[in-house]
């Protein structure tokens, strides 16, 4: 039998201005605080980590720069299904399972705060 530890996924993410590690604003690698069942899950649930990273910088930039206008955050991600999920709210058959604290990425996704785009990936 599999323990707990074993059946969590590590995920790693990175954010930045371009594909240079130069240009890194933040960047992680670490195993998942839940288990989930699919790739699909697993990576939506990296994306809620990684989007409430952005909207921490985002806070900051508006303490900073309140006369600021805040655009639509684009944010990439290259699994079509985690895409499905933060996008389409009537998925409810398929995402039953998943925790309601990981479904605030539709809310956002809803009111144009951020934006997800696909990015193809060689895996």
């Amino acid at each position: 039998m599999r323990t707990l530890q074993a059946r969590q996924q590590t995920v790693g993410r990175y954010q930045g201005g371009s594909s240079r590690v130069e240009d890194a604003l933040s960047w992680f690698s670490r195993t998942q605080k839940c288990v989930t069942l699919s790739t699909t899950e697993a990576e939506y649930v990296a994306l809620g980590d990684e989007v409430k990273e952005i909207l921490l910088l985002r806070q900051i930039w508006r303490f900073m720069l309140p006369q600021v206008d805040m655009p639509c955050i684009p944010v990439f991600e290259d699994n079509q299904g985690a895409i499905q999920l933060a996008q389409n709210p009537i998925s409810k058959s398929i995402s039953k399972h998943i925790d309601e604290r990981h479904h605030f990425l539709r809310e956002l996704v809803e009111r144009k705060e951020i934006s997800v785009i696909h990015v193809p990936s060689p895996y």
